[in-house]
């Protein structure tokens, strides 16, 4: 296999950023700063001034994601809410491993759920079509029965076939049908192949989530060791400080 997930022990240099860390999801606004709401031993999230179930919108279609699970080193889960399901079934919580037939990755430590079992249903995405349609939309002026904020963003994202693991997203177009609504379209790439020594992803500051950019050769992990600067990267549901991760030898 030629991504490999980086070891724990090579990471014990940043265990000390995760105690406050916060993931900065560009596209959701949820931020763990507001890590209050345990359950099912996993912090849930609600984004976008949400405070509780009844402020989220119902899922719109079977295709769109009701959760984003990370799983996180060392420290307690991270659930973001995205959406209710409209049977009023509750949507996966838990990060369920890269393989699992009900969910969709979006980094080797983080995946998409979903209501039901659409996505054993889904074809394997095929060369440059349309995989993954993330839809943003702006909100003013409308609180939630749950929040007095009145501002923010709503996040909608509906897969459109099943993307193997591990090929990465690339976003290809962005579209704008009106001053308030921008999508993002994305397709899903079977990784090039990378040597030894070169960048291989770029992995999370907060929640240590890598992203990879190319396969490393066999016996190599996808790492960085020792101090060193981030970066600024923008992925499928993150935009945020990451470090460049590295092939390097095991």
């Amino acid at each position: 296999m030629a991504v490999w997930v980086a070891a724990v022990t090579s990471l014990l240099v940043v265990a000390t950023t995760l105690v406050d860390a916060t993931p900065a999801i560009t596209h959701g606004e949820s931020s763990t700063s507001d890590l209050r709401h345990l359950y099912k031993g996993t912090y849930v999230l609600y984004g976008n001034g949400r405070r509780s179930e009844r402020d989220l919108p119902e899922c719109a279609s079977a295709g769109e994601a009701c959760n984003l699970a990370h799983r996180r080193f060392w420290l307690t889960p991270i659930t973001e809410r995205l959406c209710r399901c409209a049977d009023r079934s509750e949507c996966p919580l838990h990060f369920n491993g890269l393989n699992n037939t009900l969910s969709q990755h979006v980094s080797n430590r983080a995946q998409l759920k979903f209501c039901g079992r659409i996505m054993e249903e889904m074809s394997e995405c095929q060369g440059d079509e349309v995989a993954l349609k993330l839809r943003r939309v702006e909100r003013e002026n409308q609180p939630f029965p749950g929040s007095a904020i009145k501002e923010g963003a709503d996040v909608h994202t509906n897969i459109m076939c099943r993307c193997p693991w591990p090929n990465s997203w690339i976003m290809t177009k962005t579209e704008a049908p009106s001053p308030t609504e921008t999508i993002y379209l994305y397709t899903c790439n079977q990784l090039p192949k990378c040597k030894t020594g070169e960048e291989c992803g770029h992995i999370r500051a907060d929640t240590l989530e890598s992203y990879y950019t190319c396969s490393c050769p066999q016996h190599h992990l996808c790492i960085f060791k020792g101090p060193q600067l981030t970066h600024i990267t923008t992925q499928l549901h993150f935009h945020g400080q990451a470090y460049s991760g590295k092939c390097t030898s095991n």
